[in-house]
């Protein structure tokens, strides 16, 4: 029932029984729960110092550990199904929006329906109100569409199998990956900072409705590192938007 396996330079044990599964990853969770290495992640992380974590700030790449855990209270206490009842009134008006978008051009019925799927993250989450190619969506949207082709496997096993590539100056012939993930820090910062700094400046003009970012700065007023939580985890969720939003797409 236990399979070990070797990739290169990377030990894998495949667990075929789930009787197994449930005592190591239910019952010792604490001990065996957390996320696999990326060496891509890894190194756009060293080249992405000004937010300390780089792309790690996702709570999907996050190890299990106390920031973890932080993450998931943010998530139960914004969504939890008691919650997310402040946010009715907000999804209302967003279905009316999309209502109205396809009554006046149903040819760009796609256009509509992946701005009311990024409009309600983007309130719930913000406070923000998006609009049809929305240059704060359209910014953030392509922030992530980088990421993921910087975290293709190939580039992770490469880079993990020859972890010394990581040495290699920017400059040296076929060192794109070093190339890339120095671009992506600047791209990283804005897709974090701009629509937090814009969450802020509504809840300091007193016309702040219900948000994950407004809730989670009222409960724990003054605490630097849950602000950093926020901030990465507010992040975090419309990259989940986003993800889904891809999946779906009707073409």
């Amino acid at each position: 029932h236990l399979i070990y396996s070797r990739i290169p330079n990377q030990g894998v044990i495949i667990l075929n029984s789930e009787k197994i599964v449930r005592a190591l990853f239910e019952k010792q969770s604490s001990n065996y729960s957390d996320r696999p290495r990326f060496a891509t992640m890894e190194l756009q992380t060293c080249s992405y110092c000004s937010l300390r974590s780089g792309i790690a700030f996702r709570t999907v790449m996050r190890n299990y550990g106390d920031t973890w855990r932080t993450h998931r209270r943010i998530y139960h206490q914004a969504f939890w199904p008691e919650a997310v009842v402040i946010y009715r009134p907000m999804q209302l008006r967003k279905a009316h929006q999309l209502l109205a978008g396809l009554l006046h051009d149903l040819a760009k019925y796609q256009v509509h329906l992946e701005t009311h799927s990024a409009s309600i993250v983007m309130s719930a989450v913000y406070d923000y109100d998006t609009k049809l190619n929305d240059p704060l969506v359209s910014m953030i949207r392509g922030a992530m569409d980088s990421v993921i082709h910087a975290e293709t496997p190939d580039k992770a096993a490469i880079i993990y199998s020859y972890p010394a590539l990581t040495s290699i100056p920017a400059w040296f012939p076929g060192a794109s990956f070093k190339r890339h993930a120095l671009e992506l820090k600047c791209v990283l910062k804005d897709m974090i900072e701009t629509p937090f700094e814009y969450a802020l400046d509504r809840i300091s003009s007193g016309l702040s409705a219900p948000s994950v970012v407004s809730e989670g700065l009222a409960r724990f007023q003054g605490d630097a590192s849950f602000e950093l939580a926020i901030k990465e985890s507010s992040a975090t969720a419309f990259e989940g938007e986003f993800s889904f939003d891809s999946s779906c797409n009707l073409d």
